[in-house]
């Protein structure tokens, strides 16, 4: 923030307490995780993160697609002017009003969480009549370790399907008409501050989508590999190395230009709080 002055303005024009937000900061931080993900990934800001409508406003004027984990973040970025087509979803517990809101709204692409919201979400677009697209959020037994356990670690916990009951979802998807199951999602971490591990769990989530991929005849519209880009909170704490990421990222990307599953396929990575984190003062007397 630049210097106390503009805090004292902004204390005086609209009283206390309030948060006031350093656009500078945001730019420039989409910026540098653009310049690190290189032209071949796709950044969908992770509105949890801050649903503010002003900071909405101001990312969607970068392109930047969004995650939305409800219908309140859906009606937030449809009025910050995001088009359906550059929304995501991404959440657990979405009640059917949720589900039916992001149908109707026509949205990119929902993560699926588990064969229930599957069974909803067909129920749902044929009362509709559209059909969706939908994705498949894996929680795989391998993940990144959490420093401070946030997202709730590998394997079988409250967030996306385990690969057992993924798979056996891929094997009926015939008895899912109205949906079109193209895509995977893994999130396993947050706030993640060692670039390599997210480079091996990119890394590792690419495979295992070009291997689901061949096994069920799945079209690969987008693979996602959640969020996790981290920023320092404790002293000893360094921050991200984006050196690191972008080395690691540009290697996966020549790889992933090799494979025709993935020639159309969007890459995607939801970033939060690297975005928003450091841009924010909360102003009291």
């Amino acid at each position: 923030m630049k210097g106390d002055l503009v805090l004292e303005r902004a204390a005086r024009r609209f009283g206390t307490p309030l948060y006031l937000y350093d656009f500078d900061v945001i730019e420039r931080q989409v910026a540098r995780l653009r310049r690190a993900l290189g032209p071949r990934f796709e950044l969908a800001y992770a509105v949890k993160a801050n649903p503010s409508l002003g900071i909405l406003s101001f990312l969607g004027k970068f392109g930047l697609s969004s995650d939305v984990a409800s219908r309140g973040e859906l009606l937030a970025v449809r009025r910050a002017g995001w088009p359906p087509s550059k929304i995501l979803s991404t959440g657990p517990a979405k009640s059917d009003a949720d589900l039916e809101a992001l149908v109707r709204a026509g949205i990119s692409q929902i993560h699926v969480e588990g064969e229930w919201e599957l069974e909803r979400l067909e129920e749902i677009a044929k009362r509709v009549r559209r059909t969706v697209r939908v994705g498949l959020r894996l929680n795989p037994p391998w993940g990144i370790a959490e420093k401070r356990v946030m997202i709730g670690g590998p394997g079988a916990k409250k967030f996306g399907f385990d690969l057992a009951s993924a798979e056996r979802a891929l094997r009926r998807k015939k008895s899912f008409p109205h949906l079109d199951i193209c895509g995977f999602q893994v999130f396993n971490a947050s706030n993640v501050l060692d670039a390599s591990l997210l480079v091996e769990n990119t890394r590792r989530v690419l495979s295992l989508a070009l291997s689901l991929s061949k096994r069920y005849d799945i079209l690969l519209d987008t693979v996602d590999f959640g969020g996790g880009f981290g920023v320092p909170y404790a002293e000893n704490e360094k921050p991200l190395d984006l050196g690191i990421l972008r080395e690691g990222l540009a290697g996966i990307a020549r790889r992933a230009a090799d494979e025709s599953r993935f020639r159309s396929t969007r890459l995607v990575f939801e970033p939060g709080r690297f975005l928003v984190a450091e841009s924010g003062t909360y102003v009291v007397k």
